[in-house]
Formats: structure tokens, sequence, C-alpha cells
């Protein structure tokens, strides 16, 4: 995750040429948070070993009412074809960071990824959604080796 001067949401999959492009529509919040990758055991001793590995962001994109054609737009077209033609789920994303401010960098789409229906049509179709596409950095800040024995902190329980 990197600080970043364009003040929009946009997205790129990784494989795709081209700049990226502009969300058609903003989600209603954004919620932060850490995602914290660790190798945890229990030694021989009973005592709890922690070694916090790698620290990635994670940002939700929650969407209180997203229309058929932006969602179909936004997930249908910029994210679930390009999955389905590139055969993975990395993106470069421009995305608002509460406490931070706009930041890029390079994420996959985590789970779950939902939409639900609000407003269905006597024909049964639906004309309006919510929904949470989730965003995990593929990076994030590597904090210690995972294979090293000198980072381990025993925790008595």
């Amino acid at each position: 995750m990197e600080v970043s001067n364009v003040h929009k949401y946009t997205i790129k999959h990784i494989n795709d040429s081209g700049d990226p492009q502009e969300i058609p529509c903003y989600p209603t919040s954004v919620t932060p948070s850490d995602n914290l990758v660790s190798k945890s055991w229990n030694n021989m001793w009973g005592e709890f070993i922690d070694i916090p590995v790698n620290l990635k962001t994670k940002i939700i994109w929650k969407f209180d009412v997203i229309s058929e054609d932006d969602m179909n737009s936004l997930y249908g077209n910029l994210i679930r074809n390009k999955i389905t033609q590139y055969k993975n789920r990395f993106f470069y994303i421009n995305s608002y960071f509460p406490g931070v401010g706009f930041i890029k960098g390079k994420y996959y789409l985590g789970t779950p990824t939902s939409f639900n229906s609000l407003l269905g049509i006597g024909d049964g179709s639906v004309k309006y959604f919510s929904g949470e596409i989730h965003w995990i950095e593929v990076d994030g800040n590597r904090l210690n080796n995972p294979v090293s024995s000198n980072n381990n902190q025993a925790v008595e329980v």
C-alpha cells in the first residue's frame, strides 16, 4: 500500500494493459482493517508461539444501494469477467482508506463478495442491490521470517 495522489476509485486487472478505469459508482462506506498473517503453534512445553510474518491492509467497499446496471458494470465487467478471462483475482486498485487518505496497490479479491437484492419487480427481475467487495493486499509489510526461531514469542497461558 502506498499513498496515492489520484483521488478517485479505480481498478485494473494486473494482466490488463492501459490505464485503470474509474469504477461506475462509489461505495457508500469503506471499512479498513489489517490482516495479520502469522505462524503459530504450541511447543512441547505447552507454550504458545506466535511469529507475526506479514501485515496486509484489507479494504471492504460497502454499497448500501447499487443499481443493477452499476453492479453489472463494476462486478460483472470490471471484476468477474476479468477473473474468468485471466484465471486469477489480482487487481491494482486505488481506494480511499480511512485514516490515511487515498491509497493504491496490488490487491486480490477476497471473500465473501456478496450482493443482496433490495427491490424486485413484478416480473421477478431485481433493479437494486446492496453488497460488499473485499480487497486484501497482496504483498503487505514483511515483519519476520516465518522459518526463523529467533523471533518466537512465548505466551504463558
